[in-house]
């Protein structure tokens, strides 16, 4: 989960490159990509809300939906499907925009950024981030694509505040 949070940031801080402060809120399309060891690929399908400074909210809507939110040091996700909500903290000694101010350009629209044991790679398009690829702990390949990206457009805080649907179980980890 901390990776879906570090991710999560990376897109919200790091997608106006050198216009770091302006940078209030990202929306995309996305398109999550896993590639494991034997070639089998599983895809997801979704959009991402994200506001400043680390409050987000994923919308999976393909293969199946799921809600992430993450808001200050804590996730929720809600799983329909399977009418359950976890809940879990997360690290708060986590200084993101330390680690993006210290991202590496490696060519034109590529930048490397490192976090812990993790290696991500920001593609950019101009001042669109296109893709972020990072192997996770399972040595699996990790793309996320994003399209129709809107940046310091007004996102209604209510939409970063997890409703939990009565009758679910409430997981607490």
């Amino acid at each position: 989960m901390r990776k879906l949070f570090l991710f999560t940031s990376i897109v919200v801080i790091y997608s106006y490159g050198s216009v770091l402060d302006t940078l209030k809120t990202f929306s995309a399309d996305f398109i999550q990509q896993i590639d494991d060891k034997e070639n089998k690929i599983v895809k997801y399908e979704g959009h991402i809300y994200a506001k400043r400074p680390q409050t987000a909210k994923w919308v999976y809507l393909k293969p199946i939906r799921k809600d992430v939110y993450i808001n200050d040091h804590s996730v929720v996700i809600i799983e329909p499907e399977l009418e359950q909500v976890i809940m879990r903290n997360i690290k708060d000694d986590f200084n993101l925009f330390e680690l993006l101010q210290n991202a590496k350009k490696i060519s034109e629209n590529k930048y490397i950024a490192h976090y812990n044991d993790f290696e991500f790679t920001l593609i950019f398009d101009g001042k669109d981030i296109k893709e972020l690829s990072y192997i996770d702990n399972f040595e699996n390949l990790v793309t996320i694509i994003f399209s129709h990206q809107q940046y310091n457009k007004t996102i209604d805080q209510s939409i970063f505040e997890p409703e939990i649907p009565k009758g679910f179980d409430v997981i607490s980890q």
